[in-house]
């Protein structure tokens, strides 16, 4: 029975809810339990959290384009406890060409996003989910990276 509540990953974005998705695969085939615990943010949720210091008022969970992964073993404090899960992570989005938050000056482990942060902007300015996807797909056909 999982410890952890799961969001619901159809609320993100076709693009990269087919990357989330073989990203969870791909993490209980090396053994791990991984939960998304944090997707789609609404807007008051995402400034609620910027305003604990554990996020950003614009964040990129807002366009349904991050995700928060965890282990439901040990939830957030994965990394306290010696289990690497965190590194696991990390190295399965990478391969995937998504973001990994592990790599940032402040390290956000649990966070992976569909655009590297130099696209932010991008897809600020992109509106609807229609042309966030838009964005998204133009980020894929240039080979991620």
């Amino acid at each position: 029975m999982a410890k952890y509540r799961s969001d619901d990953i159809s609320l993100l974005i076709p693009e990269f809810r087919a990357l989330v998705e073989a990203l969870l695969v791909e993490m209980r085939t090396d053994g791990f339990a991984p939960v998304l615990r944090d997707g789609l943010r609404t807007r008051g949720e995402a400034a609620a959290n910027a305003a604990k210091g554990v996020g950003i008022a614009d964040s990129m969970h807002l366009y349904g384009i991050a995700a928060d992964i965890i282990c439901d073993e040990h939830g957030w404090g994965c990394a306290k406890v010696g289990c690497h899960f965190f590194t696991a992570l990390g190295e399965h989005a990478k391969a995937l060409g998504l973001t990994w938050g592990g790599d940032w000056r402040r390290r956000d482990l649990p966070h992976v996003q569909m655009v590297p942060v130099g696209w932010q902007t991008r897809i600020r300015r992109a509106g609807s989910p229609e042309a966030v996807g838009a964005v998204c797909r133009q980020w894929l056909a240039r080979g991620r990276r």
